[in-house]
């Protein structure tokens, strides 16, 4: 299977495959893209984010500070 990085959506708890007493909620987290996890996607209770991006956005910050 395929692994993807997600979050929840903002106000949602999302419990984890096979593990429902840990959620996924607002912080990245790399899983299994699952048929469980695969339908959370589809109604809108996780958002898949792209890492690389995210990364870009960080260093892009970061320079922007060191140059305040």
């Amino acid at each position: 299977m395929n692994e993807v990085h997600v979050k929840a959506a903002p106000g949602v708890r999302v419990p984890m495959d096979g593990e429902p007493l840990r959620y996924i909620n607002g912080e990245p987290h790399v899983i299994e893209l699952t048929p469980y996890y695969q339908r959370r996607i589809n109604d809108g209770d996780l958002m898949v984010i792209d890492v690389s991006r995210s990364a870009k956005e960080i260093a892009k910050a970061n320079n922007q500070e060191e140059s305040a």
